[in-house]
């Protein structure tokens, strides 16, 4: 089962005599939401199906906006992803209506596609609640999240005459669906990007969302639709304006994400602290801020083996002045020597491993740690004490993280540590 997306932007309207023939941003905002299915949730662009005027949406293959465009549009999407969509995401935004009529029995709410003139093109339009049925009884059973920024006007005078396709439902049933819409029923909507800027960021559970905790406890959390509704319902009451939301199911979940901030350090049976095989084998680029780091060959032998790649790059601080170390009972020759033969391993076997590595002498900075950055840019830092300057003897390890879309200041103080660090150190080698 597949991911799919339908996105209709329509921002040209040139034979309109009732309305703008130009809705600015439109499309713009479209490639937004796009853009977040393609790269947060790896929807393959070959998957969403654009139906824009202005020859459609930058790098994206666009169906046109007028009403046969949109018709065949969804005639085609309706065959290909017949009982294989698992979910479906739409954005609609335009010009658009909400007919005030008691024997108009569809959903009120109409979208003008780009080819309509006046209130005598009710064949120029399609009407919201046939689009939602068409879909939800073709493609059979699944969820579609559909996000809709248009205007919602009320209008006695349009006949609507919708898509003229044929209502089939799949043998296998119908999917659940939620509706998130930009305004009120009765209300105008905003030539602008507010309901995106609210929206996109939801969507990734950044903000004042309230979000559902994974069941799995991994430290994970769930962003639902009603959760996504209610903070765009927020962010609009801030500037005075209202959202609405229509839906007919209840299994609402969209994505599950990460949340910048302070996560449990990672640890063994018994609450062990484990050796950081994990991360390694996870993460491209490292940065060791340690004692004598005479560990690290071990694990670094043993993570490269199931990594089966080389690192980005690799950089490994060792304290200068090893009488600083905060190892009591072991002399200063052993930890002298510890940190030698690290060091060897380093420059004779790491350097195969990595396609950057350089090795440093430093003073202690009032923290040892490891700050991980991966190929997608999400970074963790694991630092031995919380409160930088605090006796890394008596302050337990924590764990923070964070992630291109939300990051998170207590991993970017450490990391900043880190870069000062190394600014500050001697550099001993460095590969190539």
């Amino acid at each position: 089962m597949k991911t799919r997306a339908l996105i209709i932007a329509v921002e040209d309207y040139p034979e309109s005599t009732v309305t703008s023939t130009n809705l600015p941003g439109t499309i713009s905002n479209a490639e937004r939401f796009a853009s977040w299915l393609e790269h947060d949730m790896k929807v393959p662009r070959s998957e969403i199906v654009f139906c824009a005027t202005g020859g459609g949406a930058e790098g994206y293959t666009s169906n046109g906006a007028t009403r046969d465009d949109i018709r065949n549009a969804v005639k085609e999407f309706r065959t290909h992803g017949r009982d294989s969509t698992d979910r479906l995401f739409l954005y609609v935004t335009g010009h658009g209506l909400s007919k005030e009529q008691p024997d108009y029995d569809e959903d009120r709410d109409v979208l003008l596609c780009s080819d309509f003139v006046d209130m005598d093109s009710g064949d120029k339009c399609v009407p919201l609640g046939e689009l939602t049925k068409l879909l939800a009884d073709g493609l059979g059973p699944g969820v579609h999240m559909w996000f809709v920024d248009m205007c919602r006007s009320s209008n006695s005078t349009i006949v609507p005459v919708g898509l003229g396709l044929a209502h089939t439902v799949s043998d296998s049933g119908s999917a659940k669906w939620f509706q998130l819409l930009s305004t009120e029923s009765g209300d105008y909507a905003s030539t602008d990007s507010k309901f995106i800027d609210a929206l996109i960021p939801s969507l990734n559970g950044e903000g004042e969302i309230k979000l559902v905790e994974d069941p799995a406890g991994d430290g994970s959390y769930v962003v639902t639709f009603q959760s996504v509704a209610k903070a765009v319902s927020r962010a609009f009451s801030e500037i005075g304006r209202v959202s609405a939301t229509r839906m007919n199911g209840t299994e609402d979940a969209i994505q599950t994400v990460k949340r910048a901030g302070e996560v449990e350090t990672i640890r063994g049976a018994g609450c062990s602290k484990v050796p950081p095989i994990r991360l390694l084998c996870e993460n491209d680029e490292v940065i060791f801020l340690g004692e004598t780091n005479g560990q690290l060959p071990g694990f670094m032998k043993k993570a490269f083996e199931e990594r089966g790649k080389k690192w980005k790059r690799i950089d490994i601080l060792t304290i200068e002045d090893l009488k600083t170390a905060h190892r009591g009972k072991v002399p200063l020759p052993d930890l002298e020597q510890e940190r030698d033969e690290a060091e060897r391993f380093f420059k004779d076997e790491a350097v195969g491993m990595c396609d950057q590595l350089a090795i440093y002498r430093y003073d202690y900075v009032g923290t040892y740690g490891s700050f991980w950055t991966s190929s997608d840019g999400a970074r963790r830092a694991h630092v031995s004490a919380k409160i930088i300057g605090k006796d890394i003897r008596t302050t337990p390890a924590s764990d923070y993280v964070d992630f291109p879309h939300m990051r998170d200041s207590d991993v970017e103080d450490f990391f900043a540590l880190a870069r000062r660090a190394i600014d500050e150190a001697n550099r001993i080698f460095g590969h190539p």
